[in-house]
């Protein structure tokens, strides 16, 4: 459970990573809205699942058009992620359900594309709900979601019910992010 009323953090460890993620924008050269966003699930995958850029390249292949609501499908230590990340205005609640429900869909549907590569991952999600195995969902963000954001998404983690017990949520806000950098940094 996120600590969500942290008053105390680093607050030198913030501003670091608040200019390693608008730096990796700059270089990149994402400096539009969809860019931006593109950008920022590409510096989590980096920085928080420390994947290689092989690994990040495969992972976002995902995301763009009719990508079904995901952003980036990887594998870490055997376990299979989805991630949905949202800069800065881009998160609201209603993303977070979005995604919950989106990863509940692909989990038993096919997705609804043209695209290959979003057939082909979602299948491997499918395939690994059916064999029983976890899956972890990530949502992440680089706003500040408040208490009543937290207590609101822990009830509708509740509901996600037995027919899905293998899909575990994890909701990371800055402050997460600060705290998942802070644990990498020993």
């Amino acid at each position: 459970m996120p600590n969500v009323n942290k008053v105390k953090y680093d607050k030198v460890l913030a501003k670091q990573v608040e200019e390693s993620i608008n730096d990796y924008l700059v270089e990149k050269g994402y400096m539009h809205s969809v860019g931006k966003g593109k950008g920022f699930c590409e510096w989590v995958l980096y920085n928080i699942f420390e994947l290689t850029e092989n690994e990040v390249i495969e992972a976002v292949e995902i995301s763009g058009k009719f990508d079904n609501g995901i952003d980036a499908v990887f594998e870490v230590n055997g376990e299979l992620h989805i991630l949905q990340s949202k800069y800065l205005t881009s998160h609201n609640i209603d993303s977070v359900y979005r995604f919950l429900e989106d990863c509940k869909r692909i989990c038993k549907e096919e997705p609804i594309t043209e695209r290959d590569i979003v057939k082909e991952l979602c299948f491997k999600v499918r395939k690994a709900f059916k064999e029983n195995e976890t899956i972890k969902c990530f949502y992440v963000t680089n706003a500040e979601m408040g208490k009543w954001e937290f207590d609101t998404l822990s009830s509708a983690k509740k509901n996600i019910g037995t027919e899905y017990s293998n899909l575990i949520s994890y909701q990371y806000d800055f402050f997460e992010i600060i705290e998942a950098i802070e644990l990498k940094k020993g």
